[in-house]
């Protein structure tokens, strides 16, 4: 009697138990080699009829870690067959990917245009409008570097070892730290931490200097349009001095540059540890986009 009594017992328990619930997992945020995409919407007429206007949408997102602000946007068109009834340039700003906002900023820009004709001679026409997004933006690296001023490697049990990390997913940004290079220099019984850090663009844009990025969607030219990045670099909250500073990303080359700090020393007291080291690079960014037109004359039709 007893242990049907139980087994009752334990059946009705087994009803009400309370369901667990999965707590979700926080977004990844710094990881990727992206900041704005852009692209074409489907609803953007590619095909019209000669003097006809035509509406041009483009979905832009900021899918990295950054915020963008007071960036610019511009469209090239050419001006002899296609007048901007709209602003051709204007200024933009979107959010970053974030805990709040896991798929970053969206915006659509429109531009419509009018056709004013074409030569006599032809048929049709092909020009191009380009869209062209310039911004400023910054990446952020952080991770953890073995600190060893054991060089003679006369401890067997070492918390770490200094050997160089690879950050092969980037960290929500075009430009990326890809590796970084640990070198522990002697200095008379300790040594003084050195890294090499190296840099590339894996995004699909181009880098400009930080302070060109607007100039860049202008039309300008000058030492403002050179592809710079600033660089910031500390260890364990001191800052450390890098060479060269500004660092050149041109194309999708890596770069080196190096970080150190002369009076940081580490003697034999210190042990062997692990220190965070923070990378941070600021710089501008462009990215463009074209989209081809096909303008068609109708049989018989006059000019504009």
């Amino acid at each position: 009697m007893k242990k049907m009594v139980f087994v009752l017992l334990l059946l009705v328990a087994c009803q009400f138990q309370v369901p667990t619930r999965k707590i979700p997992e926080s977004p990844v945020i710094y990881t990727g080699t992206s900041a704005l995409e852009a692209s074409f919407n489907p609803a953007t007429m590619g095909n019209l009829i000669m003097c006809q206007q035509a509406d041009i949408y483009v979905d832009v997102k900021n899918v990295g870690a950054s915020d963008i602000n007071n960036g610019m946007y511009s469209f090239i068109t050419e001006d002899q067959y296609l007048v901007p009834l709209t602003e051709r340039q204007k200024k933009f700003s979107l959010e970053g990917k974030s805990q709040f906002n896991p798929k970053g900023g969206f915006d659509q820009i429109h531009l419509r245009v009018r056709n004013t004709g074409i030569l006599p001679q032809f048929e049709t026409y092909n020009p191009e409008i380009i869209f062209q997004a310039c911004y400023k933006y910054s990446t952020f690296a952080s991770t953890q570097v073995c600190i060893d001023p054991d060089i003679a490697n006369l401890n067997p049990r070492k918390s770490c070892r200094s050997e160089p990390v690879l950050l092969p997913n980037g960290q929500g940004a075009p430009v990326a730290v890809t590796k970084i290079e640990p070198y522990m220099v002697p200095e008379g019984d300790g040594v003084t931490p050195v890294f090499a850090i190296f840099v590339q663009n894996l995004g699909p844009g181009a880098v400009v200097a930080h302070e060109g990025a607007e100039a860049a969607c202008k039309g300008d030219s000058g030492l403002a349009l050179l592809n710079f990045a600033n660089v910031r670099a500390s260890l364990q909250n001191k800052d450390l001095k890098c060479d060269p500073n500004p660092v050149k990303v041109e194309g999708s080359q890596e770069r080196r540059f190096v970080c150190q700090r002369k009076d940081m020393l580490f003697g034999p007291s210190a042990g062997t540890f692990s220190a965070v080291l923070t990378v941070q690079l600021d710089y501008g960014y462009v990215n463009s986009l074209a989209l081809p037109l096909d303008i068609a004359r109708l049989p018989g039709q006059e000019p504009c």
